[in-house]
């Protein structure tokens, strides 16, 4: 809806004229601010593949590994009491 279709329903309802910038300032007054979303940036190719990439060499790490660094985290206490 813009400033100037509201300007123009309010002229037809209280049949005085008003103006699109008057009906602007007083929505802008009380804290209503026309914006657009930002659009986000579309994904290349290139982005794409690097994304497969990095998912197929995660998916293909061997159990040593993941018994690793398993391993390393034995000794970290997570419910905060020491």
């Amino acid at each position: 809806m813009s400033a100037a279709s509201i300007a123009a329903e309010v002229e037809g309802v209280g049949g005085q004229p008003v103006s699109a910038q008057t009906i602007r300032c007083t929505l802008h007054q009380i804290g209503l601010h026309g914006c657009h979303p930002r659009r986000k940036p579309l994904l290349k190719i290139m982005h794409k593949k690097a994304r497969k990439q990095f998912a197929q060499d995660k998916q293909t790490k061997d159990m040593d590994y993941c018994n690793h660094q398993s391993s390393m985290v034995v000794g970290v206490s997570w419910s905060g009491a020491a």
